[in-house]
């Protein structure tokens, strides 16, 4: 390799196979531009979708993992790599007195000793890639071997922190090796300030270096609204337990105007919420339209009238969903989970209890479409520029772009 070209080596989930992460599609393009090349390596494979498209200056390995749970369990027992370090973990956070937290930190243990004997992993951390950037989208999946390379390649190990892979609450309140990483990375890229303040509070006692290097999106256009008297809102997530879908088609129950719902996404529990919103009122339209691709969901925006854009997660890092709506300039309403309250207040629509109730969504809908069309259109450029100040990819990426440059820089001084 030269030595005088900048590297990045990313770290993702599945990007760029499936259909997930699509927040990464912008941002990769920003991160092309800081670097001569990109070593993209997902942890596992996609297990839908084509391949997203890539900078020219970016290639891609094969998925660490596609592993079953069987060959998993024989190739995290029978290698040659450390134990010690499990065994460890097992007594001091007391992960035996717990089945689900058991359970995650057998599977991380094994992934963990999996991956120091894995060829691409050996390849990259070796003296051929000394002079790059190790870059972890998540703090989990590969972020888990940090710890262990972290004395023998000095180059620096930036990781990101979004909701899953940071609050421990959603976790049974234990993510393996956590305080490992923490003491071993060289500096942490938090979503949201209140991610940040979490992870300095919750590890006080690690003096570890971390900042806010929020995600952005770019401008898409504007969406436009509803003129017929109907309540046009739009939900976009999975369908798991979490994102808390149950209590919008609850919300909607007892509401007499006209309201037109569509939920973008899919998951495990499909079958069931969409059998839960049949029994709706005859006044109330609902649409579930399955997994959309980015480009999918921008065109929706910009053809369908959205009056109202809805999130109610129980958790959450920083919702892109959110982002794209203010994009577009469309009002939010919002449950106060993690960082949404630094992108969501009264100048965009309203932010909501972390245990809002039902009622209280209906309510808070029904105030809204009662609004005068003056009020409704304040909100709408609000949200627009909300996106402007917080959440503008080209603002946003720029600051991540500047400060990877100076690190490297740094390093290589």
């Amino acid at each position: 390799m030269e030595a005088s070209k900048k590297r990045l080596i990313l770290f993702t989930e599945a990007f760029p196979y499936g259909d997930g992460e699509q927040f990464l599609e912008t941002e990769i393009e920003y991160l092309a531009k800081c670097f001569d090349e990109i070593l993209v390596i997902p942890f596992k494979s996609g297990c839908r979708g084509k391949i997203k498209n890539l900078p020219k200056n970016v290639r891609t390995e094969e998925p660490l993992f596609g592993l079953s749970k069987t060959k998993l369990i024989l190739r995290g027992i029978f290698n040659i790599a450390p134990v010690g370090f499990g065994i460890k973990e097992f007594f001091k956070k007391r992960v035996f007195l717990n089945i689900k937290r058991l359970k995650s930190w057998l599977e991380t243990t094994l992934q963990i000793r999996i991956l120091l004997r894995n060829k691409v992993i050996r390849s990259v951390f070796s003296k051929e890639y000394s002079c790059c950037i190790y870059y972890f989208y998540w703090g989990l999946y590969a972020a888990n071997i940090i710890p262990f390379v972290a004395e023998s390649m000095r180059t620096p190990k930036i990781v990101r922190f979004h909701g899953s892979d940071l609050y421990e609450e959603v976790s049974h309140n234990y993510i393996p090796y956590r305080d490992l990483l923490l003491n071993s990375m060289s500096f942490g890229l938090c979503v949201s300030q209140n991610g940040l303040d979490y992870l300095k509070k919750r590890y006080a006692s690690i003096p570890f270096e971390a900042g806010v290097f929020r995600l952005g999106v770019k401008g898409n256009g504007m969406s436009k609204a509803s003129t017929d008297d109907v309540l046009r809102i739009l939900t976009c997530s999975s369908l798991v337990p979490v994102k808390r879908i149950h209590l919008i088609i609850d919300a909607l129950r007892d509401l007499t105007i006209k309201v037109h719902w569509t939920h973008i996404g899919s998951g495990p529990l499909e079958k069931k919420l969409k059998s839960m919103a049949e029994s709706l009122p005859a006044n109330i339209e609902i649409n579930f339209t399955g997994k959309l691709d980015n480009q999918e969901v921008y065109e929706f925006y910009r053809s369908q009238p959205v009056d109202l854009f809805i999130n109610v997660s129980e958790s959450e890092g920083m919702p892109v969903t959110i982002m794209e709506a203010l994009s577009m300039g469309v009002p939010i309403l919002a449950a106060d989970v993690g960082g949404v309250g630094e992108i969501v207040d009264g100048t965009v629509g309203r932010i909501l209890d972390k245990n809002v109730s039902p009622d209280k969504i209906g309510e808070e809908m029904n105030d809204f479409y009662r609004m005068t069309e003056e009020d409704k259109k304040n909100l709408r450029a609000g949200a627009f520029e909300k996106w402007k100040e917080r959440c503008n990819a080209d603002k946003e990426y720029k600051k991540l772009y500047s400060f990877l440059d100076n690190l490297y820089l740094n390093f290589r001084a």
